[in-house]
């Protein structure tokens, strides 16, 4: 592929052939913000529903992971008398609610899986092979778009799986193994049968892991249940520390003035450098708080690492009502081991210990990268991932290497709402001609700065997170599409007021 790839736009928005691939939360927002600025595109969507991960969870005790006010679209506040940690249900409610106020389920065009992109050349429209259908009566077709938006998540679908020597696989394990994946997709009647009066282990540390394990508890009926992990990350139950919420020390324009950013000037790098008293302040007075209120070494879940390095990795989990009343009732084990195997009648640890169990759950994450991989043609596949694993995207959605596509929903934000909407509106101004792209050198050297500043902030660099820089990343957007970055009414609450996606409103 030529490096001098051109980004132009060669077609006329009224009569532009868009296609938004997925219709969870970033397609939703991509689409009802092109119809927005009158591009009518056609969405793509491999289900008979909307909504995405919210689409089928059979996890009861599934919540937000950000206070509902905080994963709210800029233009549709949730209803009246939501709680502050919405469940799955409601949210998967207020999409659809979101969906249909706007015209986007118009739009959607279900039961149609995106199974391959291919394109003639650089600059030629890509066709889409889309099935529709399963077995032999699936049907077939190719269509045909100038820009495609990709919105596939980079959670479900293609399933992390640890890897074991031979004879201590899951093959030798007489029990259930499935991953977070599989018992997802399951009914709640069907995932509750398989719990119940079953011994348990999920494996992982992560928010679907911390629910899987908790509704294990709930579902076993008295039988052992055991979260194993190598490492513990912060956990919290809510998002006040002290009475004060953690937006408030990790999400105002001060608060990001105490970590080093992409495209920083010197004398910003020096006045951040001078401020790091205060970033180790802010973060140990949070651990405090959490170490106390959670008896973190008590239990032998204490991190090894800041908080503010664990947040800037989007790995912060909101733990589910009752878990570490499980932990004190001894309900639920906490087993940390580095190493473990599958054995006949459950895992064993690096010390030798086994843990029985009936059914083993993996909650060991998703290859995002493999699942776009796998649906773009082997020369963009080629170029996708840079040395690093990361993906490299110009603000945070196009590549660099790859014309006339744009990936939206794979950079994380501590809520993913603020992320998609913000770059969904950046697109419909790029697809509307407001915004232009610089040549592809220079895309590459600023999506490559971000890639760096993301495996500098955190240990844990396997996912595009600028939990820590979203607000320095949203001017970016702003400046772009000719709006002002500065969202507040004075400077005082531009300084120390957290910003939200209420404060993008057009």
């Amino acid at each position: 592929m030529a490096d001098d790839l051109s980004f132009d736009l060669e077609f006329s928005p009224a009569a532009a052939r868009v296609c938004v691939v997925g219709a969870g939360v970033s397609g939703l927002c991509a689409c009802r913000h092109l119809l927005k600025r009158g591009i009518r595109p056609t969405v793509l969507e491999g289900s008979s529903h909307i909504g995405g991960v919210w689409r089928s969870n059979s996890v009861a005790i599934t919540r937000l992971q950000t206070p509902s006010v905080a994963y709210q679209f800029s233009d549709f506040p949730w209803p009246p008398g939501t709680p502050a940690f919405a469940t799955g249900g409601q949210v998967l409610d207020y999409l659809h609610g979101y969906a249909a106020k706007f015209g986007v389920l118009e739009c959607v065009r279900f039961d149609s899986r995106v199974v391959g992109i291919r394109r003639d050349g650089d600059r030629g429209p890509w066709q889409l092979l889309v099935v529709r259908g399963d077995g032999d009566g699936a049907a077939r077709e190719t269509l045909e778009f100038d820009f495609v938006i990709l919105c596939i998540g980079r959670f479900g679908d293609v399933p992390r799986l640890p890897s074991f020597s031979p004879g201590q696989g899951a093959d030798v394990f007489k029990g259930r193994v499935l991953h977070s994946t599989e018992f997802s997709a399951l009914d709640y009647e069907n995932a509750s049968k398989l719990l119940r009066g079953n011994s348990v282990v999920v494996v992982g540390f992560s928010k679907s892991a911390l629910d899987v394990a908790a509704e294990a508890v709930e579902a076993n009926q008295g039988k052992p249940c055991t979260l194993l992990f190598r490492r513990a990350h912060w956990i919290v139950q809510h998002w006040d520390v002290f009475g004060v919420n953690i937006a408030y020390l990790f999400g105002t324009r001060l608060s990001e003035m105490y970590y080093h950013k992409p495209g920083q000037g010197f004398f910003s790098s020096l006045l951040t450098s001078l401020l790091w008293p205060l970033k180790w302040a802010t973060s140990k007075v949070v651990e405090v708080y959490l170490r106390w209120t959670l008896s973190l070494s008590k239990y032998g879940i204490l991190p090894s690492i800041p908080f503010y390095k664990q947040l800037s990795s989007c790995k912060i989990s909101v733990i589910p009502d009752n878990f570490m009343d499980y932990v004190k009732e001894g309900r639920l084990k906490l087993c940390k081991s580095p190493k473990w195997h599958f054995t006949a009648t459950g895992v064993m640890l690096d010390n030798k210990r086994e843990l029985k169990a009936d059914v083993v759950l993996l909650c060991t994450g998703f290859e995002g990268e493999v699942k776009l991989k796998a649906i773009l043609p082997e020369r963009y596949a080629e170029v996708l991932q840079g040395p690093d694993g990361v993906v490299p995207l110009y603000r945070g959605m196009i590549h660099p290497r790859i014309p006339g596509l744009a990936i939206l929903g794979y950079q994380e934000d501590v809520s993913n709402v603020r992320a998609s909407e913000m770059g969904a509106r950046w697109l419909s101004y790029y697809l509307t001609g407001k915004v232009k792209l610089p040549d592809s050198q220079t895309m590459s050297k600023s999506a490559n700065e971000w890639v760096r500043y993301m495996k500098w902030s955190t240990p844990y660099f396997d996912r595009a997170c600028i939990a820590l820089a979203r607000t320095w990343h949203s001017d970016e957007l702003c400046r772009d599409i000719g709006w002002n970055p500065r969202r507040k009414k004075n400077w005082l609450q531009e300084l120390l007021s957290p910003y939200s996606n209420m404060d993008y409103i057009d």
